[in-house]
């Protein structure tokens, strides 16, 4: 997810049957290792799963026979150790006879005793405009929060975040973020500084879910890294 969100295609002259491909890593340091048994749900869009895979040792999964239509993934990483946990890529569009692979999907390694700071479920929802990432910070177990700084900061200039604060809603929005990879964090007086990496991929708006942010107990509300809870 860290390149252009872009899709490779190959039509197989007569043949109406498509597939749909592509690769799961982690991101280790500089490095991006393939992630085995990750779990790979193909729906009909907005409709019934179609079939279920799971990665093999190079992190591959395929579907095959597909007819033509539109169609959405879920991801489901192995329990523990990576986060986000879900991914969900709808609105994926096949055509007759097309070979499509998709863009790596990447998730990050956690440590065991890394307080959990990543959403649950990215969703990337498909868009015929620049990509936007939006969402909602909230309170643990308490009310939307507004007026609080949300920070973007791409990997290809971490000195020069652009920003935004919600709105009474919760509600924040950055419109024609470029693709790449993107560290995307949140912080206001008195809660847990919360901050994790994410994807733009072109053509694909990210949804992400709610922050939620604690009551912080220290000076500077960052969390010791690597303190059990």
């Amino acid at each position: 997810m860290a390149v252009a969100l872009m899709f490779w295609t190959l039509a197989v002259e007569g043949q109406d049957e498509a597939s749909l491909g592509g690769t799961a890593v982690s991101d280790v340091r500089d490095a991006s290792l393939p992630i085995m048994t990750l779990h790979v749900e193909l729906r009909k869009h907005d409709g019934a799963t179609i079939e279920t895979r799971a990665t093999d040792d190079a992190g591959r999964f395929t579907f095959m026979n597909l007819q033509p239509g539109s169609y959405d993934l879920h991801f489901q990483a192995p329990i523990g150790g990576f986060e986000p946990g879900q991914i969900e890529i709808k609105g994926v569009e096949l055509r007759a006879g097309e070979r499509k692979e998709l863009p790596a999907v990447h998730l990050t390694v956690t440590w065991t005793c890394q307080p959990p700071t990543s959403p649950s479920q990215i969703t990337m929802l498909r868009t015929a405009s620049a990509p936007k990432v939006t969402g909602i910070v909230d309170e643990w177990n308490g009310p939307v929060l507004s007026d609080v700084r949300v920070q973007l900061r791409s990997y290809t200039d971490l000195q020069h975040p652009v920003s935004t604060k919600t709105d009474a809603h919760g509600h924040y929005e950055f419109r024609d973020v470029p693709p790449g990879k993107y560290t995307i964090s949140t912080q206001a007086p008195g809660l847990y500084y919360q901050g994790f990496d994410i994807y733009v991929y072109q053509g694909f708006d990210v949804l992400m879910p709610d922050f939620r942010l604690s009551r912080c107990e220290t000076l500077d509300c960052v969390r010791p890294f690597g303190l059990c809870a």
